[in-house]
């Protein structure tokens, strides 16, 4: 197995970033791998001359499983290695053999895993696709002696003599780190946690033999763990010893009789007597000269109640990678500061997990235990940092149209117009969205949403490309209109895609979580244009949005496959039961029978497609599946037509939706609710940039802090509340769920953008200090998050069939707003901010207000809706 390679010599290549790496553990070669994977030259110094197959079980938690997915093979090699608990789960027992709780496994995710197996196989599988896929030198038997490094580079010697330079060299040489010593300044001294394990890994036959210890292998994988009494051992440079049968033995009286028997089928040369050692956080990882860095448990020792220790190595290689690759060969040690920023704190969290669950089960009341089981279960709390290729771009794609809000004025100069034909401008794009809707819908309607997404990905590139070489105001607005044909189906294909994903009650929080971004991208997008356009020029804010487009467009082609499906009709159900969907129930309201929509639980929503599994094997029928697309075939462009209405009966249905009263709030509430916010990005410019304020370019910027910081918030709350309300009403309503319950979340946005409106017309036209405005614009757009939630929400929930139609009905706002945003700065100018933000609170007021009759009537409008034989006929596809 070792490599007969010998060290490299000094390098001279003056193109890559040279990378040595001491260290062939999961943290040295996952920097490895990642390494190679952003271009940069590489190389692995090992002190072992040949791998063993160390230790025995190991964890890689769904953030490391989301690295290996992206990483070639390595997943599909590493799971048929792996233990499958997703049907038994974590079996916890007290010691005495009580079995106390069964912690559900976390669903399977394929494209990030949860990897449970023994360390040596795990290791050997990205040692190979390191050493033999990727081609990169790893060199065995090369004992490191010392570590240097000066301004233009770094190196390390070996035991030979021999001495190996790079520009930078990564310590990932386990606890005993040599180049912490270096990084620091001084040794070290590692200290007991105070707990040991006696660990071994050994064949099942003699388990399978014992009928008291069969059923822990004879079905499948299993899991099972025992909390039992300390072990407070002193550790000095050895943590590691054999063990002895009789010392287990010894701490196993009065324990599970179980435990005792596979004691006793135990190898005692397998055994471990393993002291877990601790060290405190470091100061820093990064050395003085910057070229110098520390990853995994050479910068932070795991307990392994954390379960982490592995995953947060393999998170430390990426983040080396890729902060070297972006910042370049003449910023590595700012790079290798960036990795210490971004990793630190979440490193240092993630290690007293392993402290806490350590104290939860060592010192756990056993009595509270009975109370309430789940508090004994290993903490699985969601430590990734998750990356949507769709989120992130739709952020983008928010700052895209009022990035220019902050420069109104100063690109007026530049180009030689009036500050309104500038506001015209952008206003136009909001028509050229509109436009873009009538027929983005359609086209994923029929043909999917996947070649829409990408076509919108490539116009905004283009048109950013386009808007950083104008130098006049004819291209100038050419390159607004394209930009706004490439935004248009980001404000109705996410949503919809959404639907496709979740079911009822996950819906509002992915919807939350996606107007986040939305509405970071509008309110953070001038404040950081506010600075380009001040010091570099607008057209920089275009370049800038073009190098994030190029970039998310590729990433949307390869991480966002198609969500759309053909829907498989509901067999199962009773010729009864479907006709009931097909008439909807009627019972008598106000002395009249009114058809009523048929309402659900949610449980029968949700389990639907197992009662038609359920259903076709009681009648012997085969189960209708669909096989899943491997991953480079889900990069088709096009997958097929999922839709048999023809494209210009799709085109004409958002206007039949109008008769819909729903559909018709929600266009006006939401309608006037983003469009009058959207009006702030469009007189702030003015605004703050006259007396008492005169603020600057990058200033006027800043006041989207107010309204980012709220709106980050307001998100973060209202998508949680509004599952939780709908979850609350349904236990109230005898277990039926109705999407009439999402309309309870409007109050809050009611009772924000009241005070917002009317409070920045009194705060600017009363001249008062700067912090007025500047909070009550940050309240519209609480409001907003809010709004936007109950809107959107309501409508995937009672038109989930119209979905995309439902949409494209909603978003003809773009048509309001083309007109109101036309003339709102010449509006400005002749009635004053008063006037103007008072009759804007005022329409806000009367379409939230509309609330109010769709909570009484909706559920009765709807029913008489579904009665209209050829409505229901022309919005079928068939």
């Amino acid at each position: 197995m070792g490599s007969t390679t010998k060290p490299s010599p000094p390098l001279s290549d003056k193109s890559q970033i040279h990378v040595v790496i001491v260290g062939a553990g999961f943290a040295g070669l996952g920097t490895a791998i990642e390494c190679h994977r952003q271009g940069l030259s590489v190389a692995v110094y090992e002190r072992f001359p040949e791998l063993k197959p160390l230790g025995d079980i190991l964890s890689f938690g769904s953030n490391g499983g989301r690295i290996f997915a992206r990483w070639g093979p390595v997943v599909d090699r590493m799971l048929p290695v792996s233990i499958n608990l997703q049907d038994y789960g974590f079996r916890i027992h007290k010691y005495t053999g009580e079995h106390v709780h069964t912690q559900d496994s976390m669903p399977f995710n394929r494209q990030a895993p949860t990897i449970n197996g023994h360390r040596g196989e795990l290791h050997q599988i990205l040692f190979n696709y390191a050493r033999d896929d990727l081609r990169i030198p790893i060199h065995l038997g090369c004992d490191v002696t010392e570590y240097f490094e000066s301004t233009t580079g770094a190196g390390i010697q070996l035991a030979s003599g021999e001495k190996v330079y790079g520009d930078v060299v990564i310590g990932s040489d386990g606890v005993r780190s040599q180049a912490r010593a270096l990084v620091l300044g001084r040794e070290t001294t590692l200290e007991s946690s105070g707990y040991a394990i006696f660990r071994a890994w050994f064949s099942n036959e003699d388990i399978l033999a014992d009928p008291l210890t069969r059923h822990l292998c004879e079905n499948g994988d299993t899991f099972n763990g025992w909390i039992g009494p300390d072990d407070p051992s002193e550790v000095s440079d050895r943590w590691s010893f054999p063990g002895k049968l009789a010392d287990v033995y010894k701490v196993l009286e009065g324990w599970d009789p179980i435990c005792k028997r596979i004691v006793s089928k135990t190898p005692e040369s397998s055994l471990v007597d393993w002291k877990l050692i601790w060290q405190d956080p470091l100061p820093t990882w990064v050395s003085k000269q910057g070229r110098i860095a520390l990853a995994g448990d050479s910068a932070h020792a795991f307990l392994p109640t954390s379960a982490q220790g592995a995953t947060q190595a393999l998170e430390d290689g990426v983040t080396i990678a890729i902060c070297l690759s972006r910042a370049g060969k003449s910023k590595i040690p700012d790079a290798l500061r960036a990795f210490e920023k971004i990793r630190y704190d979440r490193v240092r969290k993630v290690q007293e997990t392993g402290k806490t669950t350590r104290d939860k089960w060592h010192n756990a009341s056993w009595d509270n235990v009975k109370r309430d089981p789940k508090a004994i279960e290993l903490p699985l709390e969601d430590w990734i940092l998750n990356h949507d290729a769709e989120d992130l771009l739709s952020a983008i794609v928010g700052a895209y149209g009022p990035m220019l809000g902050p420069g109104f004025v100063e690109i007026s100069e530049e180009l030689d117009v009036s500050v309104n034909e500038i506001s015209q401008a952008t206003s136009y794009l909001v028509l050229a969205i509109g436009i873009a809707l009538l027929f983005s819908n359609p086209l994923a309607k029929c043909y999917g949403k996947r070649p829409v997404y990408l076509v919108s990905g490539i116009l905004l590139f283009a048109s950013s490309i386009g808007g950083a070489l104008t130098h006049d105001y004819g291209s100038f607005l050419a390159c607004r209109l394209v930009g706004g044909l490439g935004m248009g189906p980001f404000e109705v294909l996410v949503q919809c895609t959404i639907g496709d994903m979740y079911f009822v009650h996950e819906r509002a929080s992915r919807i939350a979580f996606w107007n986040l971004f939305l509405v970071s991208g509008i309110s953070a997008g001038p404040i950081v244009s506010a600075y380009i356009i001040q010091y570099s020029g607008y057209r920089w804010a275009f370049g800038v949005c073009a190098i994030f487009y190029g970039v998310l467009t590729l990433a949307l082609f390869f991480l966002a496959p198609e969500t759309s499906y053909i829907r498989v009709p509901n067999t199962s159900r009773s010729s009864t039961e479907a006709s009931s969907i097909d008439q909807p129930d009627t019972k008598a309201v106000s002395g009249e029978d009114v058809a009523q929509p048929r309402a659900e639980t949610i449980d029968d929503i949700e389990k639907e497609p197992q009662a038609r599994n359920d259903q076709q094997q009681a009648n012997h029928q085969p189960l209708i599946t669909e096989r899943k697309d491997s991953y480079w075939r889900s990069l088709r462009v096009y997958t097929g037509r999922y839709s048999n209405a023809s494209v210009v009966k799709v085109i004409s249905r958002p206007f039949i939706l109008f008769l819909y009263p729903g559909i018709l709030w929600a266009f006006l509430t939401w309608g006037t609710t983003i469009t009058f916010t959207i009006a702030f990005s469009y007189v702030n410019g003015v605004i703050f940039n006259e007396p008492p304020y005169n603020f600057t370019t990058s200033q006027i910027g800043l006041i989207n802090i107010s309204p980012l910081v709220l709106s980050v918030v307001s998100e973060i709350i209202s998508g949680p509340l509004c599952d939780k309300i709908c979850l609350y009403l349904t236990k109230r309503n005898n277990g039926y769920y109705e999407p009439e319950f999402r309309l309870v979340l409007m109050a809050v946005g009611f009772v924000l953008g009241v005070a917002g409106f009317y409070g920045f017309g009194a705060t600017v036209h009363y001249k008062t200090h700067w912090t007025g405005p500047v909070i009550t614009y940050g309240l519209v757009n609480a409001s907003l998050a809010f709004c936007s939630t109950c809107v959107f929400g309501y409508i995937i929930d009672a038109y989930t069939a119209l979905g995309e139609e439902a949409f494209v009905a909603v978003n003809s706002r773009n048509f309001l707003s083309f007109g109101i945003l036309y003339v709102i700065n010449e509006w400005l100018e002749q009635d004053g901010t008063l006037k103007v933000f008072v009759v804007l609170g005022s329409l806000f007021i009367f379409t939230s207000l509309l609330t109010i009759p769709i909570w009484i009537f909706g559920k009765r409008c709807r029913g008489r809706i579904d009665k209209i034989v050829w409505l229901k006929n022309y919005m079928r596809d068939s």
